[in-house]
């Protein structure tokens, strides 16, 4: 504690040390922090074990941050631990149609409520095609479409996505113009 101030006005400094830590102090407020960090042995001290703090606090998922003990705990960590899955989790595979010599190469890779698609179709006869990503509910939320024509060798990678959960793919479908599906990948 500085020789300037009393008690009462170094506990208002630290309060002003931990907002100023934080990112949270108003900027009118920073050079007088500044200032009687600068002059003060124990707010010296304090500071680095507050930014370790903060270090430490900006690893936790915001999900983990709530008021009081959450009633459904458990359901928010297997949550919030599914959502982190999601960001780091990617699929890869083959499929192969039942009625033909179709397949299709395909790479899931999660993001937060939605997944990004990379598929690449082998023999598939020429015509309009449309890629499906089927959800656990049942839904099919369209992620891509594109045209075969009989020049193209090898097969491109095609890239889209679909606002559905990593976690709650269940298959892609690949169908032609007609709606038919060609190849199903259950994942």
């Amino acid at each position: 504690m500085n020789e300037a101030g009393g008690r009462a006005e170094h506990e208002a400094q630290l309060a002003d040390l931990a907002l100023f830590v934080l990112g949270a102090l108003d900027p009118v407020q920073e050079p007088a922090t500044r200032a009687h960090i600068a002059g003060c042995v124990l707010c010296r001290d304090v500071q680095p074990g507050l930014e370790l703090a903060m270090l430490a606090l900006s690893t936790v998922p915001p999900e983990l941050f709530v008021d009081g003990p959450a009633p459904n705990a458990t359901d928010l960590v297997r949550r919030t631990l599914d959502r982190l899955r999601e960001q780091d989790v990617e699929l890869s595979g083959v499929a192969t149609s039942a009625s033909s010599a179709a397949q299709l190469g395909y790479t899931l890779n999660g993001a937060a409520g939605w997944v990004r698609v990379a598929v690449a179709g082998t023999d598939l006869p020429p015509g309009i095609y449309r890629l499906f990503v089927v959800s656990r509910n049942g839904s099919r939320e369209p992620a891509m479409s594109w045209v075969v024509d009989a020049a193209q060798r090898p097969a491109p990678t095609i890239t889209g996505s679909a606002a559905v959960a990593l976690a709650d793919v269940v298959a892609l479908e690949l169908q032609d113009g007609a709606g038919r599906v060609v190849v199903r990948a259950d994942l």
